[in-house]
């Protein structure tokens, strides 16, 4: 406005000519969770397309299966969506179940396979998962964070007294095409400080 010269900075990040599948952390520490629960709990794992096309992964589930049958057959770990396609730049979860049949360590390195347009890719990709089962009466093992940056509870507390409030009040899935599959990843609170709440859906 006064004669002054503006300097305008521009930061860009260029994409991977082939797919390109960004995994946040090298290893994934679930948190330690309970024997003898009659579900399996269920941890979201992000992914996303760093790449300029499309990409398909696989994940290699034989040494999931070999754990499991190690273990009296017993469904240890799952995966609920071992493959499925990402679009470039594109965020998506892989959703990992476990479910600890005894108090002790569990360790599962699983290979994943990516391809693209071109073919599979030549760079190798691992999922790493450890878990840890513990008996309710011992001590809860040490927790290593999981979740980064976790949303706060944006949700108002109802009249009634309840202390649970889920992370949003709203959830707003956008124009899904026909059959396609869309996931929302929402956080239930427990605002009280000394107590445990329990919910039903």
């Amino acid at each position: 406005m006064n004669g002054k010269p503006l300097s305008i900075k521009f930061e860009g990040e260029t994409l991977h000519r082939r797919a390109q599948l960004q995994l946040i952390k090298h290893t994934y520490d679930l948190p330690p969770v309970p024997i003898g629960l009659e579900w399996a709990i269920t941890y979201p794992i992000e992914v996303k397309n760093l790449g300029i096309t499309k990409l398909k992964y696989q994940i290699d589930m034989a040494r999931l299966e070999q754990l499991n049958a190690e273990n009296h057959d017993f469904r240890v770990f799952e995966i609920q969506n071992p493959e499925g396609t990402l679009k470039s730049g594109e965020i998506s979860h892989i959703f990992t179940l476990f479910r600890p049949l005894e108090a002790k360590k569990y360790s599962l390195d699983l290979p994943v396979k990516i391809s693209d347009i071109e073919g599979p890719s030549p760079e190798s990709y691992t999922l790493r998962l450890r878990g840890n089962g513990y008996h309710l009466e011992q001590e809860k093992p040490e927790e290593v964070q999981f979740y980064e940056d976790l949303p706060v509870c944006r949700a108002h507390l109802n009249d009634d007294g309840s202390m649970a409030a889920f992370s949003t009040e709203s959830i707003d899935f956008g124009e899904i095409a026909h059959h396609e599959p869309s996931n929302r990843f929402v956080i239930l609170y427990n605002l009280n400080p000394t107590q445990k709440l329990k919910f039903e859906f």
